[in-house]
């Protein structure tokens, strides 16, 4: 069951749009709510239309996804809930082990096809201290 219908609107009475990031909780599928943990304390809930049951299932309790879509905000500027209508569970997130055995065509470190140049040792000094005057500044 959905409860859009049930929730309060912010203070301006609108929904307001959401991009959270943090680690999915409690995925109930009869319901169709879950909870973003974003802080050891902290957790928004969640709806979600059934085009996402897959996705919530396959991501719950990954260490950080993220999710979009609108939400309310309560008077005391804090989610109250939040209609999701994306998640991505690799948002900057790290390596992604699944995506990478997914791979067919995976790159491979060459160390034998690797680009180089070639500079003399004059070269090569005025490379480094204009490198590490850049970081000086």
């Amino acid at each position: 069951m959905n409860k859009k219908s049930d929730a309060k609107l912010d203070r301006e009475g609108t929904f307001v749009p959401a991009l959270l990031y943090g680690r999915l909780k409690d995925v109930n599928l009869e319901q169709r709510t879950a909870k973003l943990v974003r802080y050891p304390d902290d957790h928004v809930p969640l709806s979600f239309d059934a085009d996402l049951d897959d996705e919530m299932v396959r991501n719950e309790d990954r260490q950080y996804i993220e999710v979009s879509g609108h939400g309310i905000i309560n008077e005391n500027d804090r989610w109250e809930i939040v209609y999701a209508k994306g998640i991505n569970h690799n948002r900057d997130g790290g390596f992604d082990l699944e995506a990478f055995l997914d791979n067919p065509n995976p790159k491979i470190f060459d160390p034998d096809n690797m680009t180089t140049i070639n500079m003399t040792d004059e070269e090569w000094e005025l490379f480094e201290s204009a490198f590490r005057g850049s970081r000086e500044d």
